[in-house]
């Protein structure tokens, strides 16, 4: 999530509100924190992913902080909701971004590990970006991971 400010705050859209992506990208795996990081390939529905992230969501923000800040509370709860429901153009950056920030991790990994895993299917996460910025920073990471993975094969070869 913290990646995922930083890196919201690196576009050049003069038409996304630059704040509202960085709120929307430090809130939007909150839920996380209590019901772990669901996966698509786990045995559970994208509505039952949903439901325990929205009762969660409700109770970190309606029941804990609430009481204390509860202006903050509302705008952590409509962030997460934003998000979750892509409806707005900074929701769909902070989708866009969260995509990228997988395929940064798969070729930092594919790094740490000199190219020993074979992480090709998180690449196909590149398809489902929709914004031009985004898609242009993940082609131009994905060519930086071919020149490394090629480079490692021709010292392999020598």
């Amino acid at each position: 999530m913290y990646r995922m400010g930083i890196i919201s705050f690196l576009t050049n859209d003069k038409s996304l509100d630059t704040n509202r992506c960085v709120k929307i990208a430090l809130v939007h795996d909150m839920a996380e924190s209590i019901v772990g990081d669901i996966t698509p390939v786990a045995p559970i529905s994208k509505e039952e992913k949903h439901r325990r992230e929205f009762e969660t969501m409700q109770y970190l923000t309606m029941q804990l902080l609430a009481p204390f800040n509860p202006s903050a509370a509302q705008e952590i709860m409509d962030c997460w909701n934003e998000y979750e429901d892509v409806a707005t153009p900074e929701a769909r950056f902070v989708k866009d971004v969260d995509k990228f920030e997988l395929l940064m991790q798969c070729i930092e990994y594919e790094r740490d590990t000199k190219g020993t895993k074979g992480l090709e299917q998180f690449l196909s996460v590149r398809s489902s970006i929709k914004t031009k910025e985004v898609c242009e920073w993940a082609d131009a990471a994905i060519a930086i991971r071919s020149e490394y993975l090629a480079s490692l094969e021709e010292k392999d070869k020598a």
